[in-house]
């Protein structure tokens, strides 16, 4: 029985018709749901907890502190984030686009690789062959956040994003407070996954880095800069690993 399919059973007899209904026409997202539906048995209001890996000390320190210099004294690549679903999401954040920082892409994704077995296996993701991995800089400065939204979208190319990650770096001590990541569960209503109203709160904390599923809704507080110096922003790295 192949999977994604409605299976009907064989009549008894062979002059008796197999019931066919065909599927009305949908488009891709009322197609989602549907199918959503059909896969679901738990019963509405059901909470989901929403899952996460936060890893401390990823980098040694030597590699989070060049990391760290190095986007400091990108600031003049830095450009105006403008991450958008039905309406911008992001304020104040300021983005360096993964071609703009070559020398760090390919050896920190290398090292995220090397890590998600473990990774996979915490959040009980079954193995997939990785497509690709976005990675993008982003400091958030005096007054940034993000606004709820979700990374994975079953509309658009961003739909075959499985995981989503965030490496955090800042100075020492942490000149900022605020930024933390809300993580929000799920819930079950009328057979179909939505956003709870409940959420984990996670801090940013420097030298480490996040996982969690991409068709989780997320936000981002905002952060609280007084000094209002680039070098003081909130960095992070992230991006997301597709199927």
């Amino acid at each position: 029985m192949c999977p994604g399919f409605l299976h009907f059973p064989i009549s008894p007899s062979p002059h008796l018709p197999i019931p066919y209904s065909p599927l009305p026409t949908m488009t891709s997202i009322e197609l989602f749901t549907f199918w959503n539906k059909v896969n679901r048995l738990e019963h509405d209001n059901v909470v989901i907890s929403s899952a996460y890996v936060q890893i401390d000390n990823f980098l040694s320190t030597a590699e989070a502190n060049q990391l760290l210099n190095m986007a400091v004294l990108k600031e003049p690549l830095f450009e105006p984030a403008q991450a958008k679903t039905e309406y911008l999401i992001a304020n104040n954040v300021m983005l360096l686009r993964r071609h703009q920082f070559p020398e760090v892409v390919e050896w920190l994704s290398d090292r995220i690789h090397c890590i998600l077995p473990t990774v996979m296996a915490q959040l009980k993701v079954a193995d997939f062959a990785i497509t690709r991995t976005e990675m993008q800089l982003i400091a958030s400065q005096d007054g940034a956040y993000f606004q709820r939204h979700l990374d994975q979208h079953p509309h658009d190319s961003r739909k075959t994003r499985k995981l989503s990650y965030i490496y955090y770096l800042h100075q020492q001590p942490k000149p900022f407070s605020g930024g933390e990541l809300l993580l929000y569960d799920s819930k079950i209503a009328a057979g179909c996954y939505e956003t709870a109203e409940s959420f984990k709160a996670i801090a940013p904390r420097h030298n480490s880095i996040v996982f969690f599923h991409s068709r989780n809704a997320h936000e981002v507080k905002p952060v609280s800069c007084p000094s209002k110096q680039f070098k003081d922003s909130r960095f992070a790295i992230n991006g997301w690993i597709h199927r």
